[in-house]
This record gives C-alpha cells, sequence and structure tokens, in this order.
C-alpha cells in the first residue's frame, strides 16, 4: 500500500523534471509566455507532490506512513480518516504562527524549483 500511495507524488515529481528538461533545452529566442507557461506547470506538479505527501488521510502520504508504522499506530491514523479533509482545510484555512502549512508547502516547493531550473530562469 505504501508504495501506491507514493507513485502519485513520483509521478507529479517526474512530470516537473520532464518539464525542466524542455526548459533547459529550449531556444534562447522561445517567447517568454512559453518559458512562464512550463514553469507554472512545473510548480503546480512540484506543490500537487508536496500537497499530496501530507501525512493525513485520505492524502497519499498516510499511506506510505501507514505502511511504515507499527499496525496499532497505523489503525489509529487510518481511524482519522473521516475527519482527515477537515484538517486539511483547517490547516490550509488557519494557519497558526508556529506552523503555517502553506508556508511549508511554499518553502519546500522553492527549493526544489530551484534545484531543477536553471539560475536565469529561477525567479520568473
Amino acid at each position: 500500500m505504501g508504495l501506491i500511495g507514493l507513485s502519485g507524488p513520483i509521478t507529479n515529481l517526474l512530470i516537473a523534471c520532464f518539464i525542466a528538461l524542455i526548459i533547459r533545452f529550449l531556444p534562447v529566442l522561445s517567447p517568454e509566455w512559453l518559458y512562464v507557461g512550463l514553469i507554472k506547470g512545473m510548480q503546480i506538479n512540484v506543490v500537487l507532490a508536496l500537497f499530496n505527501l501530507i501525512p493525513i488521510p485520505p492524502l497519499d502520504g498516510s499511506r506510505v506512513l501507514s505502511a511504515i508504522l507499527p499496525n496499532n499506530y497505523a489503525t489509529a491514523l487510518e481511524s482519522l480518516e473521516k475527519y482527515g479533509m477537515l484538517i486539511i482545510i483547517f490547516l490550509l484555512l488557519f494557519p497558526s504562527p508556529f506552523f503555517s502549512l502553506q508556508a511549508l508547502i511554499a518553502q519546500a516547493s522553492n527549493f526544489i524549483l530551484t534545484l531543477l531550473l536553471p539560475p536565469s530562469l529561477a525567479f520568473i
């Protein structure tokens, strides 16, 4: 079950890497809208991968975590599934000064994007 849970985020990251390769081999005189569109596509895929890895049911991160945890903890985590979307919405809409899900995803995605993009396009 854990490997199946990883398939979605890995696919998103592979798509982002494929788009990064396209950007690296685009001709220099390509229109700016093409670069911006490709970079936005990369950003969307990276954010989807990171969001999907959050270990709250029904997201894929909970399935990966359940495969790693002992059975009693995995069962407790899976029992949160009926409240999972409410927890996620609450974390997104009401960030605390100590923890912000939006900021965590933004920082992680910016890090991944700086690894994938050439330095000249890192801030488009």
